[in-house]
């Protein structure tokens, strides 16, 4: 069992050329010179110092755009310096705390001395190759492009033990075995437990009722639990997790998605951190392609201006009384639960809109559940036949590993 790096962090050093700016917010200096923020990083600052975790900035050059932008934030700790080690341990001794409980995240040579002697450093995408191999944790973003909202999320995050659950059972009337099969060598399931990983939970179960899965995990270092062969859907199978586990969020994941996104997994934890009243949170991606909305194994879902799911069906909705239909959200099957949510959800009993669908989604809102959906437009491509195979193959060919 993983224990989160994010755990203990009480403050958050930045380096802010090429971590905090090359944004979205373009803001002006008396020196002639712009600097572009990002708001997305903004956001997440106000949010660590709206729970009392510290935020202070190290630069190169501390300008009149730096100072503004930190006084909008509230970020109080600005300074100057070439030395990162030596500020960072000025800054440390200002928050009265220690070094183990410093975050520090950087993007170059420079920024080695600090990042080694911190409690958890931290590196974005697009650090220098020393820097990334150095930290304890790299973002799936660039620096200047929500990496800073990554982290801070992260840290919130750590707050809260998050659980990544796939459910695997061998036996599927159209696909016997597909957790198994292979994608470009390596089996299915274990291709997900391993992007599901790099979304940097707490831990990430497999959990099913057959050995021949449990032996391929534990083949390959991936964690499998066995459950009982007398459940119905997926999410029964992770409730019986859940009751035996200690989890405040738990997420469910298809294994038959090996081209898994860790950012859109980020993003749907993220969607229920961040709306207290939703009790599931899910995707949804927009389509074109209208032979896939008119197909009933792909599922559509419309939702309130909020992003509260109103509806989902195999059937296209909304109907369009008015000329041919543009285009429509799918459902990408993920969800995240708050606990109580999800042990609330396995005990409902099944509803008419339920049986007719054959959609357990409906259960939850048929109950009053408020389920929140997000927007993606990660890759998406499920193995649901055998043919399906080949295509996700050369998907990986194409693009590499997914995140």
């Amino acid at each position: 069992m993983s224990r989160s790096p994010f755990r203990g962090v009480r403050l958050l050093v930045l380096d802010v050329d090429g971590v905090l700016t090359d944004g979205g917010l373009l803001y002006g200096s008396g020196t002639g010179v712009s600097r572009r923020f990002h708001v997305r990083d903004g956001l997440g600052i106000r949010r660590l110092l709206d729970t009392g975790i510290g935020v202070a900035w190290i630069s190169g050059r501390v300008d009149d755009a730096l100072q503004t932008r930190a006084r909008e934030l509230g970020v109080e700790i600005v300074v100057q310096a070439e030395d990162k080690l030596l500020a960072l341990r000025n800054i440390v001794d200002h928050f009265g705390i220690t070094l183990q409980e410093t975050a520090f995240l950087g993007d170059d040579l420079l920024d080695l001395p600090a990042l080694l002697r911190c409690g958890l450093p931290m590196a974005v995408a697009d650090a220098d190759p020393a820097v990334r191999q150095a930290a304890r944790f790299v973002s799936l973003r660039n620096g200047g492009d929500g990496a800073v909202r990554e982290v801070c999320d992260r840290i919130l995050e750590g707050l809260k033990r998050v659980v990544g659950v796939i459910p695997a059972r061998y036996g599927s009337s159209r696909f016997p075995g597909k957790p198994l099969a292979l994608i470009a060598g390596v089996p299915m399931v274990v291709r997900v437990a391993r992007q599901a990983r790099k979304a940097a939970f707490d831990e990430v179960i497999v959990a099913t009722d057959d050995v021949r899965i449990l032996a391929a995990c534990e083949e390959q270092g991936v964690h499998a639990v066995m459950t009982s062969s007398l459940h119905h859907t997926g999410t029964e199978r992770m409730a019986e997790v859940a009751r035996a586990r200690k989890g405040d969020i738990w997420v469910n994941i298809q294994g038959d998605e090996p081209l898994l996104s860790p950012i859109l997994l980020h993003d749907v934890v993220q969607a229920l951190e961040q709306d207290p009243a939703a009790d599931i949170a899910t995707a949804r991606t927009w389509c074109t392609d209208l032979e896939t909305l008119a197909r009933p194994d792909s599922v559509k879902v419309v939702t309130s201006e909020t992003g509260s799911a109103l509806y989902f069906s195999r059937h296209p909705i909304p109907f369009q009384r008015e000329g041919p239909a543009r285009g429509g959200w799918v459902h990408v099957g993920i969800y995240a639960y708050r606990r109580e949510a999800l042990l609330a959800f396995a005990g409902l009993p099944t509803c008419d809109l339920e049986k007719a669908e054959s959609l357990e989604q409906l259960r939850a809102l048929y109950h009053g559940m408020r389920i929140q959906v997000v927007d993606t437009y990660a890759m998406h491509a499920s193995v649901d036949a055998p043919g399906d195979i080949a295509q996700v193959e050369r998907l990986l060919a194409l693009h590499g590993e997914p995140g």
